[in-house]
């Protein structure tokens, strides 16, 4: 009988960011502060709080530049997210459908009703996150 690890790296991968993304949208948010983050510090002092440094970094790279607003680095990650979501969501549905598998069809069909309600679970929240 298969089951779905909520441990995945695909899984961790969505928490981190999620974690990243709401300790920047609600510590260091603000666009009116009169002496807004550079990206770079503002990236090594979210990059310190994670348990995987250097996936942090290479993760913020492409959108860091020496005038990066803490709302852009938030608004990236947020949409980083939402494709590893989707990413996940396609990589299950692959491995459920996967013809060598055992899984009976009851059993796939419940696993990906399963995943597809966790998609837009994630999708939801990381949508009004944006807001």
């Amino acid at each position: 009988m298969a089951s779905f690890q909520s441990n995945s790296p695909l899984t961790l991968l969505l928490i981190l960011l999620f974690i990243i993304t709401v300790s920047i949208h609600h510590s260091h948010g603000d666009e009116d502060d009169d002496a807004p983050w550079l990206g770079r510090k503002l990236a090594k002092l979210i990059c310190n709080n994670t348990s995987y440094n250097q996936f942090c970094v290479d993760t913020l790279k492409p959108v860091l530049s020496p005038d990066t607003k803490a709302s852009d680095i938030a608004d990236w990650t947020l949409r980083h997210a939402q494709v590893a979501a989707n990413d996940a969501k396609t990589i299950i549905d692959d491995l459920l459908t996967d013809p060598l598998s055992q899984i009976q069809q009851q059993e796939r069909q419940l696993l990906q009703g399963r995943c597809q309600l966790g998609l837009n679970l994630a999708n939801a929240n990381l949508t009004a996150a944006r807001k």
